[in-house]
C-alpha cells in the first residue's frame, strides 16, 4: 500500500478591500461594530418570505385567518423578528406568535425560545404550542426541567423571570416572547429590567392595550424593542404630547410622524378589520334593594374613609392614602366578609384607629346573608343548565360564594390565582380542564383569571362586584367574548340599589359604552377624563370622599359622565388616538 501523504496547496489568502484587518489591529474601529455589520448583512441575505413553509401543514391543524398570516409574514420580512403585536382582545395574538416561531424553527433561524407570561398562562402557552404547533416547551415547575441553561424551549412566569434573572440571563436566547407586555411599561420595574437584561436576537411583545394610561406606555414598549428609535423620553413627549410632560393627549400635527415610526415595529388589527364575525354580547345590570343594615355599614365605612383621607394631603402622602381607601372601598363593595378582613388588617396596621374600626367590624359580622349573594342565586336558578364564570375582587368573597353554591349542590370551583408554586398551578389548571369538560358548572374567579385565559365554552359571565377601571372589566368579559365563541354572551352586573357601584354602572359606564362592545378607543377616552395624574377610579373615589350626600355623588358623577360622553363621541367620530397613533 502506498503510504505517501498527498499534499494539496490551499490558498489561505482572503480579500480585504476595506482594510478591516488593519483597522481592527490598530483599534481604530471596534469589533462590536463589525459584528453588528455582519449581522445586518446576514439579515439582508435571508431574503423575502413570500409564503410560510408551514402554511399548508398548519392549515390541517389550526384554523387561522388571513390577517394572522399577513402579520406573521410582516414580522418575518419587515421587522426581522422584533415586533409589538397589539391586536385587539380575542383576535389570536397567540396564533400569530406560534406561526412566527414555527416558521423560524423550521427554517433553522432560531433554536432557543423563552416565553414570559403571567403565571396563570404558563400552562396554556405550553398546551397551545404543543397541541397546535407540535412544539414541546418546559416550565421551571416541570419534573423534567434540567435548568435554564440546558432548556431551549421555556415558558416562564414573569414573576419567576425576575427572581431567576441571573440564571436566565447567563445565556443568549434566539427569541423572547412576552405576553401581556403592558406589564413591562414601567421602566423602573424589576420585570422590565429583567427582560431588558437578557441577551436576545429577536423579541415579540404581545398586548391588546399598549397604551394603558399615557403615551409613555407605548414609548416604553417600543424602546424595549428598539432602544433609541423614538429618541429620549423627554424628546418624545415634547414632540408628541399635547399636554407635555404628562403625555395623556397626542398632538395631531405630529401624529403622522409617530405613525411612520410605529409601522416599523408594531402590528395591530382591530376587530372591524379582521373579517371575523363576533357574536353579540348582552348586558343586564341587576340592582337589588339592600337591607337597612347594609346601607348603614356603607355609610359608616364611607365616613371613616373620608376621615382617613382628609383631603388636605399633597403629593405622595395623598396618593398613598387614596390607594388605601380605594382598597377599603373595593372590599366594602365586594362583601361583608371581605370588608371584615380588610378592617381587621387595618386595625393591626393602624392601632390608633382601632376604637373606630371595632364597631365597624362587628356591624359587618352581623350581616349573615348579603343581598347580592341572594341575587346571585336567583340569577343562576334562572339559567340552571348553563355554565358561568363569576368574578369577584376579593378571595374572602370567593370563599363565601363557593360555600353558598355548594350548599345548593352546585358543582363549583375556585380560580384565585394565588400561589406560584407547582401545586398551586396544577390545581388551577385542573379547574380549567374540568370546566372545559363541563364537569364543573361554575368557576368563581378573582381577576387573576382575567389575564389571557380562553373560556369560550362558557357564555355567561357574572360580575359579582366591579372594578371602577373599565379596562379591568373588559379584561374579564374578554375571557368569554372572544374569537372562537359561537354563542351570544350574557354579562350580569350585580349591585346594591342606590350605592356608588350602581351609580358608576348606570351613569358613567353607560356613557362610556363600556358594555356594548369590546374596547377600541376607550383607553384614549379614559385618558381625556384624567385630572392631572389621577386615574378614573381615583377620580370616582375622590367624588365619594368629598361629597356630602348621595345626591351630591350623583351630580358629580353625571358631570364626569358628560365629559365621558363628549370624549367617547369625539373618538367615535375621529378615532384620533387609536387610528392616528396605533394605526
Amino acid at each position: 500500500m502506498n503510504n505517501e501523504i498527498l499534499k494539496i496547496d490551499v490558498d489561505t489568502r482572503y480579500k480585504d478591500p476595506f482594510s478591516i484587518r488593519k483597522k481592527l489591529i490598530n483599534n481604530s474601529t471596534s469589533v462590536e461594530w463589525y459584528l453588528l455589520g455582519l449581522e445586518s448583512h446576514k439579515l439582508q441575505r435571508m431574503g423575502v418570505i413570500d409564503k410560510l413553509v408551514i402554511e399548508d401543514l398548519m392549515r390541517t391543524k389550526i384554523d387561522f385567518h388571513n390577517f394572522q398570516m399577513a402579520t406573521a409574514l410582516r414580522v418575518l420580512n419587515e421587522m426581522h423578528g422584533l415586533a409589538l403585536l397589539a391586536d385587539e382582545v380575542g383576535l389570536g395574538k397567540t396564533i400569530e406568535t406560534g406561526l412566527i416561531l414555527k416558521e423560524l424553527l423550521v427554517r433553522d433561524r432560531i433554536r432557543s425560545i423563552l416565553i414570559c407570561c403571567p403565571a396563570s398562562l404558563v400552562t396554556q402557552w405550553k398546551d397551545e404550542m404543543l397541541q397546535k404547533f407540535g412544539e414541546r416547551f418546559l416550565s421551571p415547575e416541570d419534573d423534567s426541567f434540567p435548568g435554564y441553561i440546558k432548556t431551549d424551549k421555556l415558558v416562564c412566569s414573569i414573576a419567576k423571570l425576575s427572581h431567576n434573572i441571573k440564571a436566565i440571563a447567563s445565556r443568549e436566547w434566539d427569541m423572547i416572547v412576552v405576553d401581556e407586555a403592558h406589564l413591562l411599561a414601567n421602566p423602573s420595574s424589576k420585570r422590565r429590567q429583567a427582560v431588558a437584561a437578557i441577551s436576545k436576537r429577536h423579541m415579540l411583545l404581545l398586548t391588546a392595550t399598549p397604551l394603558q394610561n399615557k403615551l409613555t406606555d407605548l414609548y416604553s414598549l417600543i424602546d424595549l424593542l428598539y432602544p433609541g428609535l423614538l429618541g429620549s423620553l423627554n424628546a418624545f413627549l415634547r414632540v408628541y404630547a399635547k399636554d407635555y410632560p404628562k403625555g395623556r393627549v397626542l398632538r395631531e400635527d405630529t401624529a403622522p410622524q409617530l405613525r411612520s415610526h410605529l409601522t416599523r415595529v408594531m402590528c395591530r388589527t382591530r376587530r372591524e378589520e379582521s373579517g371575523i364575525p363576533f357574536v353579540q354580547r348582552h348586558v343586564q345590570t341587576c340592582p337589588i334593594k339592600g337591607y337597612e343594615i347594609e346601607y348603614k355599614l356603607i355609610d359608616e365605612v364611607t365616613g371613616h374613609m373620608a376621615k382617613i383621607y382628609g383631603g388636605e394631603q399633597e403629593g405622595q402622602r395623598r396618593y398613598l392614602l387614596l390607594r388605601e381607601v380605594m382598597s377599603l372601598q373595593q372590599s366594602l363593595s365586594s362583601s361583608p366578609r371581605a370588608l371584615i378582613v380588610a378592617l381587621e388588617n387595618r386595625s393591626l396596621k393602624h392601632p390608633n384607629e382601632r376604637r373606630e374600626l371595632v364597631p365597624l367590624i362587628e356591624l359587618a359580622k352581623s350581616i349573615k346573608t348579603p343581598s347580592k349573594s341572594q341575587l346571585l342565586l336567583q340569577i343562576l336558578d334562572g339559567i340552571p343548565n348553563d355554565q358561568a364564570i363569576i368574578f369577584t375582587l376579593r378571595r374572602e368573597t370567593a370563599y363565601y360564594l363557593e360555600t353558598i353554591l355548594k350548599e345548593k349542590d352546585k358543582k363549583v370551583a375556585l380560580y384565585l390565582g394565588v400561589g406560584s408554586g407547582k401545586s398551586s398551578r396544577q390545581k388551577r389548571d385542573e379547574v380549567i380542564r374540568e370546566f372545559r369538560a363541563a364537569r364543573i358548572q361554575y368557576i368563581i374567579a378573582t381577576d387573576a383569571a382575567a389575564e389571557g385565559l380562553n373560556l369560550q365554552n362558557c357564555n355567561i359571565l357574572v360580575n359579582f362586584d366591579l372594578h371602577w377601571n373599565p379596562m379591568k372589566i373588559e379584561q374579564r368579559i374578554g375571557r368569554v367574548h372572544r374569537f372562537g365563541q359561537e354563542r351570544e354572551v350574557t354579562v350580569f352586573n350585580l349591585a346594591l340599589e342606590d350605592t356608588i357601584d350602581e351609580y358608576v354602572i348606570n351613569i358613567l359606564f353607560k356613557k362610556l359604552r363600556l358594555f356594548q362592545e369590546a374596547i377600541g378607543g376607550l383607553e384614549v377616552v379614559l385618558g381625556e377624563l384624567k385630572s392631572g395624574d389621577e386615574d378614573l377610579e381615583e377620580l370616582i373615589m375622590e367624588i365619594v370622599l368629598r361629597s356630602k350626600n348621595k345626591v351630591d355623588i350623583k351630580k358629580q358623577l353625571m358631570e364626569l359622565a358628560k365629559d365621558a360622553e363628549k370624549a367617547a363621541e369625539k373618538q367615535i367620530l375621529a378615532k384620533q388616538f387609536t387610528k392616528g397613533v396605533l394605526g
